[in-house]
């Protein structure tokens, strides 16, 4: 008499056989191998790149404002890049100093990270042809506001940008440091923004009467109609790339990009030049200043 299996029986069988067969095909690997996926012809084979933008623009103004360069600077490394942001100073510098970042774009202000100086290396910094790699805080304010100096703004509503930021806290707040009066007070209702943008549109809008931001920032975006210039920190130097001191080649890459002016262009730059931790300990003083 034949005999019928139900369906469930069935099932069972060919599972069997697939295991034995998976048993068969790989009983000469180590139950630790990992095999990687076929790589299709053409394919760039170079691990991706994480690249960690500081927060001086808005995350919605850092994607937008970054693309281009990731573009090219894949290109430059066969590899991806991908842009990783969050929303302070300190939290995109723990990126970095964790090891999740390959990468990084930081302000001057947040140079003064030491967990960050002991894995990077300062490499190449922002340039263009209007300020060289040097950039500086400015003040601003509505162009109708009767305000023409600093004086002149004690006891307004105020915005900083991040507790980590040179041009956006520090370098005001030493200032008013050295000239005697106290920086948690000298301003009326202040808040923080977070980035230049927010900082700059706090002002616009009339959220704020003033805001103390990154000159180049400003002079990077596209519509800055309608506001004036109070005051101007000194200058420092312009915000670096940051590299792991065992990845020589994204500090190549980075080099060649610096000589395509196109790929800078939105972070307002048109090159790169060469730079050192040694070129920020003024940094270091002005943030003590500020405390």
């Amino acid at each position: 008499m034949n005999r019928i299996f139900p369906i469930e029986g069935a099932a069972l069988i060919l599972v069997g056989i697939g295991v034995a067969a998976w048993a068969l095909w790989g009983q000469d690997r180590r139950d630790d191998e990992v095999v990687a996926p076929p790589v299709e012809e053409g394919s760039p084979t170079a691990p991706g790149v994480r690249f960690v933008l500081g927060t001086m623009f808005s995350p919605t103004a850092g994607y937008e404002r970054t693309q281009t360069f990731i573009q090219c600077l894949s290109e430059e490394l066969g590899a991806e890049v991908e842009l990783l942001q969050r929303e302070t100073y300190k939290e995109a510098n723990n990126l970095l100093s964790t090891g999740l970042g390959d990468v990084g774009l930081v302000c001057a202000g947040a140079t003064t990270d030491l967990a960050v100086r002991v894995a990077f290396k300062a490499t190449l910094r922002l340039t263009s042809k209007e300020d060289g790699g040097r950039y500086r805080a400015v003040l601003l304010v509505r162009d109708e506001d009767p305000a023409s100096s600093l004086a002149d703004l004690r006891g307004s509503s105020f915005a900083w940008v991040d507790p980590w930021s040179l041009t956006g806290y520090a370098a005001l707040r030493a200032t008013l440091h050295g000239m005697g009066q106290d920086s948690d007070s000298f301003f009326g209702q202040a808040r923080f923004t977070y980035s230049h943008d927010r900082s700059v549109e706090s002002v616009r809008s009339g959220l704020v009467r003033a805001a103390v931001v990154d000159e180049v920032v400003v002079r990077s975006m596209e519509d800055t109609s309608g506001l004036k210039v109070v005051w101007e920190s000194e200058y420092f130097p312009t915000p670096v790339f940051l590299v792991p001191k065992d990845r020589p080649d994204i500090t190549e890459a980075l080099r060649r990009l610096g000589e395509r002016p196109g790929c800078l262009e939105a972070l307002g730059a048109d090159g790169l030049e060469p730079a050192s931790w040694e070129d920020y300990d003024r940094v270091k003083d002005v943030v003590d200043a500020a405390r």
